[in-house]
């Protein structure tokens, strides 16, 4: 193991997790390295040859920013941040295609000027440092001292971020953000001061270019969930029941959507608001009834009739709140014991649920059955919560006394276990609004 001893020493003097793993008793066993990035950690798995380039950079002074692909240098005062290196603009070009012809003022349709051998790996590595003769634009301002620049990435980002290679050509090597001048500042700043200006940076590059660009997001770590097991056997039945068809084809797209936790949960959530509106009306006819079986009711009597228009109106006041017909509709469809069945299936699951750090503005679950208040009650409390971050862009979420819920942050990682609720709920209304099938 002696080309790993040198990472090992760096990573201790810089209190790096790291532990030996051998996937197999037949193959060699890797270092997986764990950074801190903000309130996450950046797994990397480092074998052999990966050892020897990480030896030409001194990784334990970066510092990894989280839910991107991207590391600032305090002594060196730069942060670089990796272009999205795989999905197309909207025009079908990859991202960094885009640049390079933006650079070089050339139409998209002809041939790259990069080399296409495999770059020379330099004696050291670092951060922010790309071949001379590649492509640039070099940006900068009297108005501040930063300096950015938008070139091919550094051997340095690429040899230091989980999950990339080196082993390609120096033309399809992606584009990176380079930040220069940076005054000295924790990660959350520098994550602060890195979206701020790529996104201002990429937005005026749609407004002039019509380009789309992005940053390289991490794809971890997502919060696990549970796993639907695998059946032990397929068994086709003929369908028994017949559901809204709005509501199953919501239903599908949740489910086709795994990357993406924000659009899952809201397409859960359309599920179960496609049937709000019957319970409402079941609501306001309930108290209606109730008034008009009193046996002293008077059809003629004046006060009587004011009673009924009392509870028609206490009852729309009740019902035509969100909340409360998403109360109604859980009471109706989700079985109190089945529903605390489903939690307790996952301790993972129980556990975030009942965590009161997990998301802001959202309250925990109390999945014990003491407690003052039904869990279907608790439930419906949290999925409009969240609910209300996700589709609110006002910086109270929406009156949840929390930030947006945004597509690409950190919390949206940790929905996971908040969308199968989700799904376990847009079942029970599907199943539970169904109607025998005559077909």
């Amino acid at each position: 193991m002696g080309q790993f001893d040198d990472l090992i020493e760096q990573a201790k003097a810089a209190r790096i997790e790291f532990e030996w793993y051998q996937p197999h008793p037949d193959l060699s066993a890797v270092l997986v390295f764990r950074f801190q990035a903000g309130s996450v950690k950046k797994p990397m798995v480092v074998d052999g040859d990966q050892a020897e380039v990480l030896r030409k950079i001194d990784f334990a002074r970066l510092v990894h920013i989280e839910g991107y692909a991207a590391i600032y240098d305090r002594e060196a005062q730069v942060i670089e941040a990796m272009v999205d290196r795989i999905h197309l603009t909207s025009r079908g070009y990859l991202q960094s295609s885009v640049l390079e012809a933006i650079a070089r003022g050339r139409n998209l349709r002809e041939p790259s000027d990069e080399l296409s051998q495999m770059p020379a790996v330099p004696e050291r590595l670092v951060l922010g440092e790309t071949d001379p003769d590649s492509w640039r634009m070099d940006l900068n301002s009297p108005n501040s001292a930063i300096v950015a620049e938008l070139s091919r990435v550094s051997l340095a980002l690429l040899a230091a971020s989980p999950g990339m290679s080196m082993n390609q050509h120096a033309s399809q090597y992606p584009a990176s953000l380079k930040l220069r001048n940076v005054n000295p500042m924790d990660a959350g700043e520098a994550l602060a001061l890195l979206e701020g200006f790529a996104g201002s940076l990429f937005f005026e590059l749609d407004c002039r270019y019509g380009v789309d660009i992005s940053l390289e997001r991490d794809m971890w770590p997502f919060e696990p969930a549970l796993r639907e097991p695998d059946p032990d056997k397929v068994e086709m039945r003929y369908p028994k029941n017949r559901y809204s068809a709005a509501a199953v084809e919501l239903y599908m797209y949740g489910r086709t959507v795994e990357a993406y936790p924000l659009f899952q949960f809201l397409a859960y959530y359309q599920v179960l608001e496609h049937f709000f509106p019957a319970y409402a009306d079941q609501e306001i006819l309930k108290w209606v009834r109730r008034v008009l079986r009193d046996p002293s009711f008077d059809l003629e009597d004046g006060l009587h009739m004011g009673r009924v228009l009392g509870a028609f109106r206490e009852s729309s006041r009740k019902s035509s709140r969100e909340i409360d017909q998403l109360k109604l509709l859980l009471a109706d469809c989700v079985d109190e014991e089945e529903l605390r069945a489903f939690i307790n299936q996952d301790p993972a699951r129980r556990a975030f649920l009942e965590n009161r750090n997990g998301l802001q503005g959202v309250e925990p679950l109390v999945v014990g059955k003491r407690y003052d208040q039904p869990l279907a009650e608790q439930v419906a409390k949290r999925v409009y919560a969240i609910r209300n971050r996700i589709v609110h862009a006002k910086d109270d979420g929406g009156g949840m006394g929390a930030a947006p819920l945004l597509p690409t942050s950190t919390e949206a990682r940790r929905l996971s276990h908040d969308v199968a609720l989700g799904r376990f709920l847009a079942r029970r209304a599907l199943i539970g609004n169904s109607h025998p099938a005559r077909w």
